[in-house]
């Protein structure tokens, strides 16, 4: 299981039902050990931190969620998992997606430093 991920979901309000798992390949034996039905593949990836720091110095989303402060999620890596939200999103009541969909907007906004 991919606990960073799913820690970061459980904070934004992701029921416990939707699960994230590691795909180790795109070959037929290893997308065979991913459990199905698959919603969305996020694909992360390690960084740079110098040249990120260089790039965008404020980049760095810092949320308090549900008592756990994350750091290091960049903008570029939140907009990648966004759609897999989405995705979950449309299975959900209105009023808990319209709760998600503010609260990701009110993480996105610039920092006043």
């Amino acid at each position: 299981k991919c606990y960073v991920v799913a820690q970061f979901m459980r904070g934004l309000g992701v029921p416990a039902e939707a699960g994230f798992c590691d795909v180790y390949g795109l070959d037929d034996e290893m997308l065979a050990m991913v459990p199905q039905p698959v919603l969305a593949v996020i694909l992360l990836y390690p960084q740079d931190r110098k040249k990120e720091s260089v790039a965008s110095p404020s980049s760095t989303v810092e949320s308090k969620l549900r008592g756990h402060i994350l750091t290091d999620f960049t903008n570029k890596q939140l907009i990648w998992i966004l759609p897999s939200v989405l995705r979950f999103l449309r299975r959900m009541k209105k009023w808990k997606r319209l709760i998600l969909l503010l609260f990701l907007l009110a993480i996105q906004r610039p920092r006043m430093e």
